[in-house]
């Protein structure tokens, strides 16, 4: 080893080892809510780490009739899905990046992952301490995300997009060890840290900024062991925590276990009846649970996946022609693009087998033209952060035989039920509070024992929708719980509005919210965007009265340039709503 080597290594180590003793201040909730959680709150020097774990007693266990075992003979645990993907198709490509002219097989792609652990191992950092990555999808985001699995460390994924102030807020509120960032951001970041005692252990190089003041996270990973780093795990420890999108508040920390990420993406595989011979193109956010659930559906069953860094219409059309991509999973905004092109009915599509869609319906019109441009199979996905998606699918044998957000039928390893306010679950056709069960969902919130005890009332993970199950057993959403309008006595559905408002051929998003009315209590008030001319708001407004029921058709349009979105492309109703308070006064 020359004298580069051991100083990158030291420059790892040191940046972690000034954190020690920092984030022991919010770990007695966690620990309290799951003894096998209970983290160290004085931190061992880079020796005595290295040293306890390469015990092999620790791993070991009584049964119940007094024999021994191995704890990883039975452990389901996420960094173990990359092991099995490489011992399975070796030599296999696993990833694809278009924008490196990057490929990796599956054994190589473990191999790194596994030099990446033990790095984050030896550096000083120990299990169930908490690593944060700030970054957009490349390969070595997952190399990071992967890596820390394996090492027993608490991924801490982070939406790059948002604000240095939120950053920060999830940094402080997850109690953050060590961060992993990619240089294109840093300098958002850089005040962050600086008010902090907290420094980047490694940058991700994407924009080729050399004045980040960390090692490049390849050069440092590829100088450690590739032996599967001796590290105790169990299917109820802490893996990840995910923050979800903030919609209408801070975001809440979301504790999910090793069982959940695995249960979940399981359910990917299923209800996306990913198979060994599929190409993904994986273009959503690795941020967001959505994205590294379809990542495990691909180690799973040794499929294939082109990363990109996110949607662009043209460069999306050029992955499908030439990696011969069969499944996708877009916005409905993003189909919506698509078809706007001169050129979408010229292109080679036929590669296409199964296009998803997800976070927001697709009108039935638009969706009878997607199936006949892109001569594919479509399907819904749904789920959310608390319950690691996805927990639900509407089939394509269902797509245009029914009218509305429909969800479909639940996945493998959830149960989903209709609830009322009283505990009480309800019979099919009745329209309650969407709740679940099942291995996927969350441990709870963090730092949050009274969300999380209202969050598991009476036995189910409540979701905060409304909906029912038809006379055919299918899952039809009707609104969020807070988004239900109270409009003259009558209680309005949202989603109703907006699913026929974007029925109208000018209409390409749309938010409708509850604004204060002296009258009405609250006015159902539709936003829209239309992509194209503008339309007469008195036309759609006619449209909505032709198609809705008196009380359910919007008291007024409003034509808007862009809606307030988070980065998965929902909108954030709430500051339509405070930012119109006053519309009808």
């Amino acid at each position: 080893m020359d004298s580069n080597d051991i100083q990158t290594r030291g420059n790892i180590a040191t940046a972690v080892r000034r954190l020690h003793g920092r984030s022991a201040r919010s770990r007695a909730t966690d620990a309290s809510a799951n003894p096998r959680s209970q983290c160290h709150t004085d931190r061992q020097s880079f020796e005595s780490v290295h040293s306890r774990q390469s015990m092999t007693d620790q791993s070991v266990s009584h049964t119940t009739d007094g024999a021994l075992r191995d704890r990883r003979i039975t452990r389901v645990t996420a960094g173990d899905i990359v092991r099995r993907a490489g011992n399975r198709r070796p030599d296999k490509d696993a990833f694809v990046v278009p924008a490196t002219d990057e490929r990796v097989s599956f054994a190589a792609f473990d191999e790194r992952v596994t030099r990446a652990a033990n790095a984050f191992l030896e550096s000083g950092l120990s299990p169930r301490d908490r690593l944060a990555i700030v970054a957009a999808n490349s390969l070595e985001f997952l190399e990071a995300y992967f890596g820390a699995l394996k090492a027993g460390l608490v991924v801490v994924p982070i939406n790059p997009e948002i604000t240095a102030d939120d950053i920060g807020y999830e940094l402080d509120h997850a109690a953050v060890d060590a961060l992993v960032v990619e240089d294109t951001f840093y300098p958002k970041l850089e005040t962050v840290l600086g008010d902090r005692d907290l420094e980047a252990l490694a940058v991700i190089e994407w924009s080729g900024d050399q004045s980040v003041p960390a090692p490049e996270f390849r050069a440092v990973t590829s100088e450690y062991d590739a032996a599967e780093p001796a590290v105790e795990l169990e299917g109820s420890d802490l893996a990840q925590i995910m923050y979800t999108s903030g919609t209408t508040s801070r975001p809440k920390g979301v504790r999910l276990p090793h069982r959940a990420l695995h249960a979940g993406s399981i359910n990917n595989v299923v209800g996306g009846e990913v198979s060994r011979n599929d190409v993904k193109c994986g273009l959503l956010p690795m941020f967001h649970c959505a994205m590294l659930s379809q990542v495990k559906a691909v180690l799973h069953v040794s499929a294939r996946m082109v990363i990109l860094r996110g949607f662009e219409s043209d460069q999306f059309l050029e992955c499908v022609e030439r990696y011969d991509v069969t499944d996708v999973t877009l916005l409905p905004s993003m189909y919506t693009e698509l078809l706007a092109r001169d050129d979408i009915r010229d292109r080679d599509l036929s590669s296409l087998r199964r296009c998803t869609y997800a976070m927001t319906p697709i009108g039935n019109e638009t969706l009878a033209e997607c199936i006949e441009v892109f001569d594919a199979e479509f399907s819904l996905g749904s789920g959310q952060t608390e319950a690691y998606p996805p927990t639900c699918t509407y089939h394509p044998e269902w797509q245009l035989e029914k009218e509305g957000n429909y969800w479909g039928t639940a996945l493998p390893n959830t149960d989903i039920a209709i609830m009322d306010d009283d505990g009480q679950l309800l019979p099919d056709g009745e329209v309650g509070e969407i709740v679940y069960r099942g291995p996927n969902v969350m441990d709870g919130y963090l730092e949050d024992k009274a969300r999380t005890r209202e969050a598991f009332a009476h036995g189910w993970f409540h979701s905060g929708d409304m909906g029912y199950f038809d006379e055919d057993g299918l899952l039809k959403f009707v609104d969020r719980k807070k988004d239900m309008i109270k409009s003259g006595g009558e209680n309005v559905s949202t989603q109703k509005v907006e699913s026929t408002l974007l029925d109208h051929p000018d209409i390409d998003e749309v938010a409708v919210v509850g604004l204060p009315h002296e009258r009405w209590g609250e006015a159902v008030t539709a936003f829209a965007v239309s992509h194209g001319d503008d339309p007469d708001p008195d036309d759609v407004l006619e449209y909505a009265r032709d198609n809705l029921a008196g009380f359910e058709a919007p008291k007024a349009v409003e034509l808007l340039e862009e809606l307030p979105q988070t980065a998965t492309s929902k909108v954030r109703k709430h500051v339509v709503s405070e930012e119109y308070e006053d519309y009808y006064r």
